[in-house]
């Protein structure tokens, strides 16, 4: 019997196929599915008209895909598809009326997907714009009436309306990683990262922010531009700087001491924050870190992390939800999910945030001790850390006060806080 009130959902690696009508209109709540990469078919309106769900992290090895699957899932903004899918019949992702992106694998044979797979949704809409659209031929069969050639030019063009944006296109990927990201940039420059999808407004950091396969270093590699892996002394680094002619103030006070481990393990030297791509807002009004928000934890965690230890929070105000007065930490404070560790990350960014109340005059302690106690007892830790490394510093600050009106110390006199 699965609860109505369920939320979040995980499919875990001992189902192979999702069952048809199992979930459909049983779970008007649930937000979120994460499948494990075993499931290699998914059942007709399995998810049927789970108009709450949001988010979707399908298996690696999906091959199928039946017919109304994910229809009425009105809250779906993207899914991004595997490249083992092989079939998804009619009517797919129908009445999807979020769904704004959905590409195709270039390797899927489009004989095998089925009539009207996004009619009624805002892509459909993008694609009318662009001028490939549904024709229907017979109107007593909705959805599954569409003349053939009409349904092959618009599954045509699902699986290559991201070409005129490459790094679009490989931020979806399923497979994403550093690597791709770094070569990519490496090969055509930083200014990619800016580029803007003219239909959503997005740039590559939107959708890769989304991207629920994306690993923390990839998202990291869009944020930061191309890493330098020869970087190895200063006047290489000015030579760098001046050649992509960054004239952002914050750049070179802190890129010259800034070699440190933040990619990976193998100590590589980081560029600055591509800021234009951070602070760009889709036509939905938000900026890639609202989206590593919903989608990404780990990802958001790290990048809001880096973006305040070199300084350029004071030019990041929007990841304050002014609505509700919310900071990050208040809202990663109300998912039970939240690892604590990120809890300890963030009250180390920025220890303010700690006290800081919402319009509702409630601080993160307030809505962790509702919602996770894990994180909560992790901000409490941290704040204790805070406090003790505070302390010492004054303490030390005393003893040379002592000195310079020349007080005997005794070197053996240890202090311990």
């Amino acid at each position: 019997m699965i609860p109505k009130d369920i939320t979040h959902m995980i499919i875990d690696d001992s189902v192979t196929s999702i069952a048809d009508f199992v979930f459909c209109g049983k779970c008007p709540e649930l937000v979120s599915v994460i499948m494990g990469d075993t499931v290699t078919e998914i059942g007709k309106y399995a998810f049927s008209s789970c108009r709450a769900l949001k988010f979707l992290r399908l298996s690696k090895v999906l091959k199928h895909i039946r017919h109304d699957a994910f229809s009425r899932c009105e809250s779906l903004d993207i899914v991004f598809l595997p490249s083992t899918v092989k079939t998804i019949a009619w009517g797919a992702f129908r009445d999807c009326r979020s769904l704004r992106i959905l590409v195709l694998p270039n390797e899927i044979n489009l004989a095998d997907v089925g009539g009207g797979i996004i009619c009624n949704t805002e892509i459909e809409r993008i694609s009318k714009a662009s001028g490939v659209e549904y024709e229907l031929e017979d109107a007593n069969r909705p959805y599954r009436g569409y003349t053939g050639e009409s349904c092959r030019k618009v599954h045509k063009w699902l699986v290559g309306y991201m070409n005129d944006l490459p790094l679009h296109a490989l931020s979806y990927k399923t497979d994403i990683c550093a690597q791709q990201i770094n070569h990519y940039l490496h090969e055509h420059g930083n200014e990619s990262v800016d580029r803007i999808d003219p239909h959503s407004n997005m740039t590559p950091l939107h959708i890769l922010a989304m991207n629920p396969y994306a690993p923390v270093d990839a998202l990291m590699a869009l944020l930061v531009g191309a890493v330098e892996h020869d970087l190895c002394n200063d006047t290489v680094i000015e030579e760098r700087v001046e050649s992509r002619k960054i004239s952002n103030k914050w750049v070179l006070p802190w890129l010259m001491d800034s070699f440190r481990c933040c990619m990976n393990e193998n100590q590589i030297p980081l560029s600055h924050p591509k800021l234009n791509a951070v602070s760009t807002r889709d036509k939905r009004g938000k900026f890639p870190l609202d989206y590593a928000m919903e989608y990404n934890i780990p990802g958001f965690v790290r990048m809001y992390y880096y973006l305040y230890e070199y300084g350029t929070m004071g030019d990041l105000k929007f990841l304050y939800n002014c609505v509700h007065g919310m900071t990050p930490l208040h809202m990663i404070a109300m998912d039970p999910d939240t690892p604590s560790h990120f809890f300890a990350a963030l009250v180390h960014a920025n220890m303010d945030d700690v006290t800081s109340a919402d319009n509702h005059g409630k601080t993160p302690l307030d809505h962790a001790r509702e919602c996770n106690v894990p994180g909560l007892l992790a901000m409490i830790e941290a704040m204790c850390m805070h406090s003790i490394s505070v302390t010492s510093q004054s303490q030390e600050i005393k003893i040379l006060d002592c000195g310079d009106t020349d007080t005997d110390i005794d070197s053996s006199d240890t202090r311990s806080i």
